[in-house]
């Protein structure tokens, strides 16, 4: 609101943090980063809208990058579409303060039905490895 934002050196450090960590995710299983911004990126001293969008491009990029503006102009909009672009990234814009509330709940649904598709996932996955083991005890092959 008072023109402090540093949103691409947030970014590109958050990035580099969650990186760090990529242990603890598994390939289909991003960690999940929410941004909410009110402005245009007025302070970033590291970084650029160019360096952040290669540093979430970047293979091995473990994060899937939820940003939310809130009333922003047109040339700022443009600028975070191009930092969504990636699959992994995901941009959601409302128009006044009145309607954050809406946009988290919006993030709520889309982290509830990724859970419930990576927890269907993961349980096909093991019962398909109990399967395959219990067919190699009985010496088939599968």
């Amino acid at each position: 609101a008072c023109g402090g934002t540093a949103l691409f050196d947030a970014i590109v450090d958050t990035v580099d943090a969650v990186s760090d960590q990529k242990e603890l995710y598994q390939s289909s299983r991003r960690a999940k980063v929410v941004f909410l911004t009110d402005g245009a990126d007025m302070h970033s001293k590291r970084h650029t809208l160019a360096s952040a969008c290669a540093r979430v491009l970047k293979p091995g990029c473990v994060m899937h990058l939820i940003v939310i503006t809130v009333g922003v102009d047109e040339a700022t909009a443009t600028s975070l579409q191009q930092l969504c672009a990636p699959k992994h990234c995901t941009l959601h814009s409302v128009d006044s303060t009145s309607e954050i509330t809406q946009a988290f709940h919006w993030v709520k649904q889309q982290l509830v039905a990724e859970t419930t598709t990576v927890t269907t996932t993961t349980q096909r996955q093991a019962t398909k490895g109990a399967v395959t083991k219990k067919h190699m005890a009985g010496g088939k092959r599968t």
